[in-house]
């Protein structure tokens, strides 16, 4: 038996080292791209992604963000939820717990809330009589607002108001307020005063008159509009106000009425005047002319008849010495009533007299006086066009039509309102909101009572967000191959994908195809394998020592990027690495994949347009440059690009010696990248797919899936480029080098830009390069000239080869006895920019008359005034006009035309 288990040992040896090793189980992986998604207050369709090898089910947590059925992508799994619209004005959050096997992931939905809105529907003034009443308004608003009344004589049942009855006979305004935080809308409410009870009063109420008679004036105050007078007895007339008593001719005293009716109102003066004297009548010999009544009459200046009493027993004249007094004479035995009419007065006080004459020893003179005219009392109006007014933050002028028959005065209490009064109303001058918040003024208007309200509100002012200052963590917003850097700081980015995203991921093994790799569908580039991982992240470049090189730090758990920006403005070109990379040889290691930090202060935004009215929302400056500023020479220049890589490249002098060949995949151009390729001998192209020239392709690596290689007509308004893309149809690709947000510009973009005289936004030419005029502002397109790959490290002036002159680098002169072209010649200075249209071939021109701009091959191109190029320059002929994909050239980012592309 001893002897028997050695025996067994050794065969059992023999069955285990014949028996197949047990092959790793794969790990579990449930791992969400993006842990966080914001949606707006609309609601809609959202795709959450994340990365998982096993069966799995999602679920919200919320009633409103509902799971649809999930789809499966290349690489990763999306689920997709929808989000109901979200009626509050408050952002709320839900989650939604991705679970499989043993694994679970959490992903946070947050909803915008509801923008707050108060719209008064219908009219914002409401007349109420002295009674009162109730006034209803018609508010809509998607939030709680509050309401204020300035007046307690209004009260409020929801948007019901009752006003209370006018025990006052004056009117009165109130003002009730809506409001919700800074948004304030106003309702006036205009209510008449009571109606005084009608009266009437006159004074005297009884008179005593002497038997030569009198004039005398009643005085009546009443609200029941003119009274009038009617007398009793035919010896007493009344006129207006004005009541004369003839001379008593007998010698009895006698009584009459005067009655003053107003209305359904009446009061009565009683007028008692007394007996002639009994007094012996002169002899019938003696000769008489003696005033028997009034010799000072006072008229109104409505006029009327005045009676003169005359005794006389001669023949006598009479004169009157003006033309507003006529006589009628009725004459008697011993007295004459003459009546005289005096006309009505439209203008000053006046006097005239009536003198009688018998031969030259008799004469009686009767003084009339009579009132200026008084213009008639009207009821007081106002009232002002318009009444509500909306203007924006930049201000200016308000004009207000005022229709009023009295004078008016106009006030605010607000200091950034003007007010100057015209003879047809006044001009409201309101000064710029310098702050963005909105604001409201109340102008009011008086007179005689009357008042009034403009309510001017005046939006917020427009204070630009910035884009690029989204924190620390620099992808929140989304993943891309360039991050805008506004300041010194910490940061982080995404290094677990490709440019935007999510279809190239730099885990396991991946195939960059049959997502606008160029050609499509004809080259697999592994980009990684699955056995080397990224390890390690180093600083490639560092132009202005933005960033500080040993702060950058590569984090495997969470496939991050952090790094220190040091405040400086220029640029650094970061990249991630496998094992066994050093700092010492990074420019010659293969790099799984690069990102560019751009080190600057905050880019504008201007708007371009093409020929259809479509808007490209450009930025001032061109990728890595720090200023927009033409006297800041090179700053503005900024880096180039091959077409279709998403890495820039620096210029210098003697950069052809640095030239790289192409290998057949495209495989180097994104693990080296910093080289300059070329193809071989051939310039057309950097990349040589083994094919040669790639100019029948669809060259969509930059997002433009039309092919452009048709010819163009001469009018560039009518004739487009028959594959020019449409706005819609862009999406960012991968190898898009522009930051999150911004992809490279379609060549329309600049379709209305040159010198014609009929163009919109021309050109300026200036010595540092060209201003084009937008929409919102000028934008400065420096001669920042390009790249081009040479035939040999020199410069050979016999072909288009080389550098483009472009101001600032002078240091390689015309040789003695050659042309020169236009792309050598040291009188020339060029800006060239390129647009995500990758076609060589395609081009049209807009000629003017000493200034040049061309559009062609896809790309933006002007001269100076002073490169005396000549007819040529026009044709087509020759290599002048031949732009290739292999030339690196400055980029323009343009903002995304759908964010859903980012």
């Amino acid at each position: 038996m001893k002897k028997l288990f050695p025996l067994l040992a050794l065969m059992c040896m023999f069955v285990l080292q014949g028996c197949p090793q047990p092959t790793p189980e794969e790990k579990d992986e449930l791992t969400p791209i993006k842990t966080e998604y914001t949606i707006g207050a609309a609601g809609g369709e959202l795709s959450l992604t994340f990365k998982s090898n096993l069966s799995w089910q999602a679920k919200s947590d919320a009633s409103w963000l509902k799971v649809t059925t999930p789809t499966k992508a290349v690489t990763t799994e999306t689920v997709k939820v929808v989000a109901e619209e979200n009626t509050s004005t408050s952002s709320r959050t839900a989650k939604v717990t991705i679970s499989g096997g043993a694994l679970s992931a959490t992903i946070v939905v947050t909803q915008e809330g509801m923008i707050p809105s108060i719209v008064i529907n219908g009219s914002t003034q409401y007349p109420v009589g002295e009674e009162g009443g109730t006034v209803t308004v018609d508010v809509t608003s998607n939030v709680s607002y509050n309401v204020d009344i300035d007046v307690n004589w209004i009260t409020r049942q929801g948007t019901t108001f009752t006003v209370e009855p006018n025990d006052s006979e004056d009117d009165r305004i109130g003002v009730i307020t809506f409001s919700y935080g800074d948004i304030s809308k106003f309702v006036s409410i205009k209510q008449n005063g009571k109606t005084p009870e009608p009266y009437l009063n006159i004074s005297p109420s009884s008179k005593s008159v002497a038997a030569a008679g009198e004039t005398f004036t009643v005085t009546i105050a009443t609200n029941q509009g003119t009274a009038t007078g009617t007398s009793s007895e035919s010896w007493v007339t009344v006129n207006g106000s004005s009541v004369t008593v003839a001379a008593n001719p007998t010698t009895a005293a006698r009584t009459a009425t005067v009655t003053f009716t107003a209305g359904s109102l009446s009061k009565t003066v009683t007028i008692s005047q007394e007996a002639k004297p009994d007094t012996p009548e002169p002899p019938v010999e003696d000769n008489v002319l003696e005033n028997g009544g009034q010799s000072t009459f006072t008229v109104e200046a409505e006029g009327g008849d005045i009676e003169v009493i005359i005794r006389s027993n001669v023949e006598y004249t009479s004169k009157i010495n003006c033309d507003w007094i006529t006589s009628t004479k009725a004459t008697t035995v011993r007295e004459d009533k003459l009546t005289f009419h005096v006309a009505a007065n439209e203008g000053a006080a006046r006097t005239a007299t009536i003198d009688f004459t018998y031969g030259e020893a008799m004469t009686v003179t009767v003084t009339v006086s009579q009132k200026a005219y008084v213009p008639p009392t009207e009821d007081p109006v106002l009232e002002i066009t318009p009444t509500e007014v909306q203007i924006e933050a930049e201000g200016g002028d308000v004009t207000v039509a005022v229709n009023a028959n009295y004078e008016y005065t106009v006030e605010s209490d607000d200091d950034w309102v003007t007010i100057s009064k015209g003879e047809s109303g006044c001009v409201i001058t309101v000064a710029e909101n310098p702050v963005d918040k909105p604001r409201t003024t109340m102008i009011q208007f008086y007179s005689e009572g009357i008042m009034e309200f403009l309510t001017i509100a005046q939006a917020a002012k427009f204070i630009e967000e910035d884009p690029f200052d989204v924190g620390s963590n620099l992808s929140v917003n989304g993943t891309a191959n360039c991050y805008v850097v506004t300041k010194a700081g910490n940061y982080t980015f995404d290094a677990s994908v490709m440019g935007n995203g999510p279809e190239g991921f730099l885990w396991d093994e991946t195939l960059a195809v049959d997502f606008a790799l160029w050609p499509k569908g004809e080259t697999k580039t592994i980009i990684a394998n699955g056995v080397e991982k990224p390890s390690k992240a180093f600083v490639i470049w560092n132009d202005g020592d933005v960033v500080t090189k040993s702060s950058v730090k590569y984090d495997a758990e969470t496939k991050t990027i952090s790094f220190t920006a040091t405040g400086k403005k220029g640029a650094a070109l970061i990249g991630l690495f496998e094992k066994g990379a050093s700092q010492a040889y990074i420019e010659d290691e293969p790099a799984i994949w690069s990102w560019l930090i751009w080190c600057t202060d905050t880019p504008k935004h201007l708007r371009h347009y093409d020929f259809d009215d479509n808007e490209y929302v450009l930025l001032d400056r061109n990728i890595g440059a720090t200023s927009a500023n033409p006297a800041d020479g090179k700053a503005t220049y900024g880096y180039y690009f091959q077409f279709g890589r998403p890495n820039p490249l620096r210029a210098y002098v003697g950069i052809a010696a640095d030239f790289q060949e192409c290998e057949v995949e495209m495989k180097p151009a994104l693990t080296h990248p910093a080289y300059v390729f070329k193809n071989g001998t051939h310039t057309q192209e950097w990349y040589n797919n083994g094919r040669g020239r790639i100019n029948n392709v669809i060259a969509d690596i930059w997002g433009n899936p039309r092919h452009l290689y048709a010819s163009v007509g001469a009018d560039p308004k009518i004739d487009h480029h028959p594959g020019s893309a449409l706005l819609a149809e862009l999406k960012k690709t991968i190898y898009d080098p522009c930051p999150p947000g911004y992809m490279v510009p379609p060549e329309r973009t600049w379709e209305q830009v040159g010198p014609r005289d009929d163009d919109q936004y021309p050109f300026r030419y200036i010595e540092e390069g060209a201003i084009v005029a937008t929409e919102n502002g000028d934008s400065f397109y420096p001669y920042a000239g390009y790249i081009s790959a040479l035939q040999s490290g020199e410069v050979d002036f016999a072909y288009n080869l080389g550098w483009f002159g472009f101001k600032g680098y002078r240091d390689v002169l015309v040789p003695e006895g050659k042309p020169g072209n236009m792309c050598q010649d040291t009188r020339t200075v060029a800006g060239v920019y390129t647009s995500c249209t990758g076609n060589y071939s395609v081009w049209e021109y807009i000629q003017g008359t000493g200034n040049n701009s061309q559009l062609f091959g896809g790309r933006f191109l002007f001269f100076s005034p002073d490169g005396s190029l000549g007819e040529d320059y026009y044709k087509l002929s020759g290599t002048v006009l031949t732009w290739i994909r292999q030339k690196a050239l400055p980029v323009r980012c343009m903002k995304m035309p759908n964010s859903s592309n980012n």
